[in-house]
């Protein structure tokens, strides 16, 4: 009879172990996830025109400034250039 209480109380205790980790096993699933954060600014760089009107007489002024030999920038594009008929 003694020996029937001692397994019984053994197996008691690895029931309650069980249970108790996976409590936290379970609780660890809501917690948040530590990350380094990611800046979210964004940095953009707008023409000469912006907010302006953007008509024949500006293009004139951006394509007099053109540098067909340098890469294309926010600064740097024919404005009468099309692809396919769109501008």
């Amino acid at each position: 009879i003694i020996r029937s209480i001692n397994i019984s109380n053994t197996n008691n205790n690895k029931m309650k172990l069980a249970i108790l980790s996976l409590i936290i096993a379970s609780a660890s699933a809501f917690a948040p996830l530590s990350s380094p954060r990611v800046s979210t600014s964004l940095n953009l760089s707008y023409g000469e025109f912006d907010g302006k009107m953007w008509d024949n007489e500006a293009k004139k002024i951006i394509y007099a400034k053109f540098d067909a030999g340098t890469a294309r920038s926010v600064l740097n594009f024919n404005p009468f250039e099309t692809f396919e008929g769109n501008s």
